[in-house]
């Protein structure tokens, strides 16, 4: 999952001319426009400069002040917003979200529903909609905000890219890749065209773009796009910049994706030494990148050395997103995978299983989501010998995968194998055979024929031959197998020495 949070757009000026006509003064003070400003200049600067209590105590008196010119005055909706902002930026959310609902129930009374600024306010709900895991609700808000957007302004203005962002990111979450692409493409022609090709939102949204590319399969293309999000931000930057941290984490994904968990580590290792530095080390996005980073290591095969580091990511999670959140799932996932590695499927189990209701509560029950973790309960009940309930979670992530990806997506490479492991313990030979070579021509398209995963189905492959005593094609394939391992730790050590 993409971790970090986005900017919420501050109003720092007075917009004048919506005062409403039934906004009346409160009796127990004076209205002061010019006290009002100064305090609105002093919290908005103060918020740019991160001196996060300074803006808050300038923001609340604003918004005092505003409250004097009357309950429905525009003051009121700029105040709320801009103190919204600030909690955010401190992830507290639950402050925030009275504030932003606030904001946008007074404009909504001034201006209408269809106005550019109910879409910035819009705009800023969903970006906290997203961080709280609620992905349809924060769609639904920036499709009608950028379609207001580009009806005031065109195609070509940067507010409609900052939707457009937005929207790229809850289509990615709910799993509309398709949709994705586009949001996110428009998002890159205008911040591209209106702010050159080395600005810090342009290198935001290839960070978006990377991820998706990742989970289409599509790794060169991720790797390039993420590769100059972070040449970007190393250009652009101060030293030592969150947004660094997210580049090179996402990077890291990537990375992992494709079997290179020394360089994945490497980078979220960077990643984490920023966050820490930056935000602290019980910060969210600090929590995501320990999960990212002990998922490596279990899958390079340190998994005792994975779980205290799962066991602090769960931690900043549980507490900064509360026990029902997306992010607290993919811990739960990865972990029990870590857990299942070492033969502890009961905590696993019960692990995957949580992930899965929330997932499923979250996302619905055909979200890739919950495919991966059908699919790893699939290969929990495999591995106790429990065949009749691995298959139905098989074909039901392996439905939901070649759906939302594709035929020939690596994902559904994956769950075909897992299929062929299935069959082979059942004796189904037939099928067992048939679905390592669908699985085998998917890894082979999707990580080229020399990659740890194809050597792995190669010998999984020549097992099932063995046990039908077709020991000369079964030597074929493991010699395969040997070769293809040999070439790709010879690729590793020729980039450790790069």
């Amino acid at each position: 999952m993409v971790r970090g949070l986005v900017a919420v757009v501050l109003n720092g000026t007075l917009i004048a001319g919506f005062a409403s006509a039934q906004s009346l003064p409160d009796p127990k003070g004076k209205p002061d426009p010019a006290l009002w400003s100064r305090l609105m200049d002093e919290g908005t600067a103060a918020y740019r400069e991160s001196r996060y209590q300074k803006a808050e105590e300038d923001l609340a008196s604003a918004l005092r002040e505003a409250e004097i010119f009357g309950s429905d005055d525009p003051r009121v909706a700029d105040s709320a917003n801009n103190l919204g902002a600030v909690y955010y930026a401190q992830g507290k959310y639950s402050s925030a979200r009275p504030l932003f609902d606030r904001a946008l129930c007074v404009r909504q009374k001034i201006v209408g529903v269809d106005d550019p600024l109910i879409a910035q306010l819009e705009n800023n709900l969903a970006k906290l909609d997203l961080v709280e895991g609620k992905y349809a609700v924060a769609e639904a808000e920036l499709r009608h905000a950028l379609e207001t957007d580009r009806k005031a302004f065109g195609d070509d203005d940067l507010e409609v890219a900052s939707v457009a962002q937005g929207l790229g990111q809850a289509c990615f979450a709910t799993g509309k890749y398709a949709d994705a692409e586009q949001a996110l493409s428009l998002a890159l022609r205008i911040r591209e065209k209106a702010l050159g090709p080395n600005h810090p939102d342009v290198a935001q949204t290839l960070r978006a773009q990377g991820l998706l590319l990742s989970v289409e399969g599509k790794y060169p293309d991720a790797q390039a796009a993420l590769e100059r999000s972070i040449a970007i931000d190393e250009k652009m930057l101060p030293p030592g910049h969150p947004a660094l941290a997210n580049a090179l984490n996402d990077l890291g994904l990537v990375k992992s994706e494709m079997g290179l968990y020394r360089a994945a580590r490497d980078l979220y290792e960077r990643a984490l030494a920023i966050d820490e530095k930056a935000l602290g080390r019980d910060d969210a996005g600090v929590g995501g990148i320990v999960a990212n980073l002990a998922a490596v290591e279990c899958s390079a095969g340190k998994c005792r050395q994975a779980e205290k580091l799962f066991e602090r990511a769960m931690a900043i999670d549980e507490k900064a997103f509360g026990p029902d959140h997306p992010a607290v799932a993919q811990v739960l996932n990865d972990w029990a995978v870590a857990l299942q590695n070492e033969r502890r499927y009961e905590n696993a189990e019960s692990m995957l299983e949580r992930a899965l209701a929330i997932r499923k509560q979250v996302f619905g029950p055909q979200h890739v989501l919950v495919a991966q973790t059908q699919y790893n309960l699939g290969m929990l009940h495999l591995a106790r010998k429990e065949y009749d309930e691995a298959e139905p979670l098989f074909l039901s992530a392996l439905k939901i995968r070649q759906n939302a990806l594709g035929a020939d997506h690596p994902r559904v490479g994956e769950t075909v194998d897992g299929l062929a492991r299935l069959y082979a313990a059942r004796k189904q030979y037939n099928d067992a055979e048939a679905s390592y070579r669908r699985s085998l021509e998917i890894e082979r398209a999707a990580y080229g024929a020399v990659h740890p995963t194809v050597a792995a189905t190669l010998d999984s492959y020549a097992a099932l031959l063995r046990t039908q005593n077709r020991n000369a094609e079964a030597d074929v394939l493991a010699a395969r197998a040997m070769v293809v391992r040999a070439q790709w730790n010879e690729t590793l050590v020729a980039n450790a020495n790069r």
